[in-house]
């Protein structure tokens, strides 16, 4: 029969008849480095010659033998498939990536499986191979935790941010991977990246933060809380740069995953020297929004610096209630450079209490005949009133609204 076969035909039975044997020699006795050797060249030899299917089937025994008793046959099977992933977690062998993790996955609880999907992570991180990574991922999921203690070890988190740094085009899937940890230890190295110069890096890493949701919001508060991040410029006022970016990006994203249980931090905060900071702190109150918020909302519409104070004043009108009408009511001047915005604010809190402050503002104008005579410098308030009066039908607004 074998004279009727090819040169390569003849490779193949013996490949295959050798392999066969080897597989058989594993019950025996723990590999030596030479039989590793010998296993690697066979995986190549079926690469080579193109016998994935039979490649296939060696390494479907190879996985089976977790299951069997026999300590020996176990440890043997794990270091042959440690060689194997070595050869295709470098190579473009899709098919056969896809065929073993789909034999590991409903094995994922076998200690042996655990320790195998752990050295491919790591061979998946040798070779920056982050499409990979993530694929193994999405298909084992939650399932070995093991891989997730292993990726959040120091120096593998340095690994992965530095190459989110460097390489913009693995950071789609280095975010996932960053999502997948989700640790306080992921979050702490993203605020590191709050100073980068590459906006771009810094948007994915407060997508991620924010992705990360209370896991982060506990991390931001041991930041907000350190004094070593409130770095003071000379004028003993104004934090320095670093120090803003960071507090900022921390403000912004409390108020963007609205997760907060850290009153008493930011509470001490609302009084402090840099009135940017200040202001920043009543964005994010409003974007938190509750009894909470309101109340320091209350406080900083009374800030000596006039931003501070519009940008208090109108986060009351986004998340306010008619209760908080008579203390904006309070702070209105017609001239004042905040009149404007505690109307607009008063006007989307709305309400009966709304409708009577706005035509209070109209009846102190002076009536000539049935005409309002208005000053030059209300006009603008004057209309802007009007139009507020506009979402209120009935005869008393019908009829000062006419005039």
């Amino acid at each position: 029969f074998q004279s009727f076969l090819d040169e390569t035909s003849k490779i193949k039975i013996k490949v295959h008849e050798k392999t066969q044997e080897m597989l058989e020699n594993l019950k025996s006795a723990e590999l030596t480095e030479r039989q590793l050797q010998e296993w690697k060249e066979m995986f190549n030899k079926f690469l080579k010659l193109f016998q994935k299917e039979k490649l296939k089937d060696v390494i479907m025994t190879l996985v089976g033998n977790f299951n069997l008793p026999e300590e020996i046959l176990k440890k043997n099977s794990l270091n042959l498939l440690q060689e194997y992933i070595s050869i295709i977690s470098f190579s473009g062998e899709e098919e056969l990536k896809l065929h073993i993790l789909e034999l590991l996955v409903p094995k994922s609880q076998l200690p042996e499986v655990q320790n195998l999907l752990v050295f491919w992570t790591g061979k998946c991180l040798e070779g920056k191979n982050y499409g990979d990574l993530t694929f193994l991922i999405e298909k084992i999921g939650g399932q070995v935790s093991q891989i997730k203690e292993f990726l959040n070890q120091k120096e593998n988190l340095v690994i992965l941010i530095d190459d989110l740094k460097k390489s913009p085009e693995l950071r789609p899937s280095l975010k996932k991977l960053l999502l997948f940890i989700g640790t306080p230890e992921v979050a702490w190295h993203l605020t590191l990246v709050f100073i980068h110069p590459d906006r771009h890096l810094r948007q994915t890493a407060l997508a991620v933060l924010s992705d990360l949701g209370e896991t982060s919001e506990k991390v931001f508060a041991q930041i907000f809380a350190d004094e070593k991040n409130w770095i003071r410029n000379p004028d003993g006022l104004t934090l320095s740069n670093s120090s803003w970016f960071k507090i900022r990006n921390i403000l912004h994203l409390w108020g963007k995953i609205k997760i907060f249980n850290s009153w008493e931090i930011l509470e001490k905060r609302i009084d402090d020297l840099d009135p940017k900071v200040r202001r920043e702190i009543a964005k994010t109150l409003e974007k938190i929004g509750g009894q909470k918020a309101l109340a320091l909302l209350t406080i900083l519409s009374s800030d000596p610096n006039p931003q501070v104070q519009k940008t208090a004043i109108l986060g009351l009108g986004l998340i306010g209630t008619p209760q908080e009408i008579p203390h904006l009511k309070n702070l209105f001047q017609l001239e004042s450079p905040l009149a404007l915005a505690i109307i607009y604010a008063i006007k989307n809190i709305g309400g009966q209490e709304a409708k009577r402050f706005f035509l209070e503002i109209l009846d102190k104008e002076k009536m000539l005949g049935k005409s309002l005579i208005i000053r030059a410098k209300a006009k603008k308030i004057i209309a802007v009133v009007l139009k507020a009066l506009s979402q209120f039908q009935d005869l008393e607004v019908n009829q000062k609204v006419q005039q």
